[in-house]
């Protein structure tokens, strides 16, 4: 199970490269702010964050802020990435 969060695309890769600046500052803001450590990995225009347990991505679900479009997300739990 993991958090996704897509990136814009274009101006070159400048548009992501902002954007994921920004995710990272805002995540790691959410992290110290309640205390829940996360892991977050960039995949071509997607980030994907991860928790040690299950039961953080509903408390991250219910307590994060989007300020921006790209800081909307969908929460993945089948990795296989099915659409059924």
């Amino acid at each position: 199970m993991y958090i996704e969060f897509r990136l814009p695309t274009g101006a070159g890769g400048q548009a992501a490269a902002h954007a994921n600046y920004m995710l990272k500052q805002k995540l790691e803001q959410w992290s110290e702010l309640y205390g829940i450590p996360l892991r977050r990995k960039t995949v071509k225009y997607t980030v994907r964050v991860t928790f040690d347990d299950d039961r953080f991505y509903t408390y991250f679900a219910t307590t994060w802020k989007a300020a921006n479009s790209w800081h909307d997300f969908r929460i993945i739990s089948d990795l296989n990435n099915r659409q059924d």
